[in-house]
């Protein structure tokens, strides 16, 4: 089959976990055979340029659009329009699989139905649903409910010159998600929003993320007496959290922190977020690592005891749990989102973000009775790999070029 793979960025020029996860998956399609291309946005490219290079069996077409305004709120893009519609007609998909359409245009599943292409939608985030990619299942009103809260947000916004976009922004958006012949979602928290925001339950297909990470060697057993080590690892971006565990270990006795080391891996887009961090750790038994490479994996986990995941923003899979899980780490998650999925057979615990002390408490409880960091070590659930995940696409996606050719039923 010729695939054809939409994501806003691609390795090693955007490394984030949606491009991360799209590199492995085109390389397993590859693998099998398949002819795989990937049409990315290129957020650091010059304007109205467009590149194409391989990546081992992969080709990979890097476009950069207009880049007018904020690229949270833009709706079409002429120039990526154009490239895309030449890479359709060069390549000729027998299925396109859109992760995110961020610095592309939110035009691109139409202009696939118009070209005969079945498309296939995955959905990674809520950025289709919510301009800021975060949002509250109850507020899953309708797109012109969701496009006043987006101007509400956005009022003071130096480039928002033009309030009827966001708007129109809103419904394009939802449009662009309704256009797909099959929804595949990660997780049942993200299958209950996308059916709230109106797409057929009968074209939504829940496939959890496999994980393309070699067979793991789990670390030595820790002895009670030594240290527990904490980490957590991700972007440093304030919906993520990580300033929440620094306040919550701020909270705890002094005798409870000297068993306790919490490792801080990942890098911020935010100086002044980071500078805040920084400040927050100064006193803590904690070490900041900075940005760092899938490579690491090993380094990050084999040493830790407990993944600690305080997100403030509903998640709608967490790769970074499953990679914990690889190498037998549990994880102590938020109740935001899809967390609590993670764990709800064993593997860890969950403790509510909103409430000053629960996470603190939830620490406290893991150095004075190891008995419950072992019970979830033990628990650690089995992870798909990313072998699995690609056969399961295959699947998805001949099932979806069938129909198309069938045609509609009468």
């Amino acid at each position: 089959m010729n695939i054809m793979l939409v994501c806003q960025g691609c390795p090693p020029r955007q490394r984030g976990g949606v491009e991360g996860h799209v590199a492995a998956l085109a390389a397993g399609l590859a693998r099998l055979g398949h002819q795989v291309l990937v049409f990315a946005g290129d957020e650091q490219g010059s304007p109205l340029t467009c590149t194409s290079s391989r990546s081992g069996d992969v080709e990979v077409v890097r476009v950069t659009g207009r880049r007018r305004g904020d690229p949270r709120l833009a709706i079409r893009d002429p120039y990526v329009e154009t490239r895309f519609r030449e890479t359709v007609l060069s390549f000729r998909p027998d299925v396109v699989h859109i992760h995110h359409l961020l610095f592309l245009s939110l035009s691109l599943p139409s202009m696939c139905r118009q070209l005969g292409v079945p498309v296939v939608t995955t959905v990674h985030d809520f950025w289709l649903l919510s301009h800021d990619f975060a949002i509250e299942p109850q507020r899953l009103h309708g797109a012109r409910r969701r496009g006043l809260h987006a101007l509400h947000a956005n009022w003071r916004h130096p480039r928002l010159s033009r309030p009827w976009r966001v708007m129109s922004r809103a419904k394009v958006a939802q449009a662009a998600l309704l256009e797909s012949d099959v929804t595949v979602v990660p997780s049942r928290f993200v299958h209950g929003v996308v059916t709230r925001a109106g797409v057929p339950g009968d074209a939504v297909t829940a496939l959890p993320h496999g994980l393309d990470v070699p067979d793991p060697v789990r670390g030595q057993a820790r002895s009670p007496a030594t240290t527990v080590r904490l980490v957590f690892a991700g972007n440093l971006v304030a919906n993520k959290g990580a300033h929440v565990l620094l306040r919550e270990l701020a909270l705890l006795d002094a005798n409870v922190l000297a068993r306790l080391h919490l490792d801080i891996w990942g890098d911020s887009p935010y100086p002044r977020y980071l500078s805040e961090l920084q400040q927050l750790a100064a006193a803590l038994p904690v070490t900041l690592h900075g940005a760092y490479e899938p490579s690491q994996l090993p380094v990050i986990f084999q040493s830790a005891d407990l993944l600690v995941v305080p997100a403030l923003w509903h998640e709608t899979f967490s790769l970074v749990v499953r990679e914990a899980f690889a190498y037998g780490v549990p994880a102590l998650v938020s109740d935001r989102g899809a967390l609590p999925e993670a764990v709800v057979d064993g593997g860890g615990s969950t403790f509510s973000v909103d409430g000053r002390g629960t996470l603190a408490a939830a620490l406290r409880r893991i150095v004075t009775d190891p008995l419950t960091l072992e019970q979830w070590s033990a628990g650690v659930p089995h992870v798909k790999r990313m072998t699995t995940y690609v056969g399961e696409l295959e699947l998805v996606y001949r099932q979806v070029t069938a129909s198309a050719l069938i045609g509609p039923s009468t």
